[in-house]
C-alpha cells in the first residue's frame, strides 16, 4: 500500500509501498568502534541521497543489470573492508577517509505518513574512488545520471 512518501519504483513505475528498496548514493567513511568492549567496523555517514526507490526485490534485481552499465561498474557488492578496489576503474579506495558509495537498502515506513524509515537490511552495491567520484563536489557523475530504465517513460 503506498504512503504518503511513496515514490515511483525505478523499475516497474507503481508506487512503493511501506516496505521498498532504495539506491542511495552516500558519502561515509568506515571506522574501528567499540561495542559491549570488542572492536568493531563502523560506517560513518555524512552524506545520503536516495537516487530511486523500488517497490520489492524483485524489481531491483530486474533494474540491477542496466543500472550497473549506466554507472559503467565493473564489479558490484565490494567486501565490507578498510582498503577495496573502486567498483568502476579497480584503483584502491581507502575506506577510512572519505568515499562515494552506492548502497541499497530495505526501508520500512510506519503506516501514519512519517518521513522517518527504518533501515533493516544495507549493502554496499558500488564504491568509487576519489578519481571516479569525489566525495565533497555537488553533484557527480552517479548523481548526474538518468536513473530511468531504458524501457520506461512515464508521462
Amino acid at each position: 500500500m503506498p504512503h504518503a512518501y511513496s515514490s515511483r519504483c525505478g523499475h516497474c513505475g507503481c508506487l512503493t509501498a511501506h516496505v521498498q528498496r532504495d539506491l542511495d548514493r552516500r558519502v561515509e567513511r568506515l571506522a574501528v568502534g567499540r561495542y559491549e568492549g570488542k572492536p568493531v567496523t563502523s560506517i560513518l555517514i555524512s552524506r545520503r541521497e536516495t537516487l530511486h526507490a523500488f517497490c520489492d526485490k524483485s524489481c531491483w534485481a530486474a533494474a540491477e543489470p542496466a543500472l550497473a552499465v549506466k554507472f559503467d561498474l565493473r564489479t558490484t557488492y565490494p567486501p565490507l573492508a578498510f582498503v577495496s578496489s573502486c567498483c568502476r576503474c579497480g584503483a584502491s579506495v581507502d575506506r577510512t577517509q572519505p568515499y562515494v558509495c552506492l548502497s541499497i537498502s530495505k526501508m520500512t515506513f510506519p503506516p501514519d505518513g512519517s518521513p522517518v524509515g527504518v533501515c533493516s537490511s544495507d549493502r554496499h552495491w558500488a564504491v568509487f574512488c576519489n578519481a571516479c567520484e569525489q566525495p565533497g563536489g555537488p553533484e557527480t557523475a552517479s548523481a548526474a545520471i538518468d536513473l530511468r530504465a531504458p524501457v520506461l517513460e512515464f508521462t
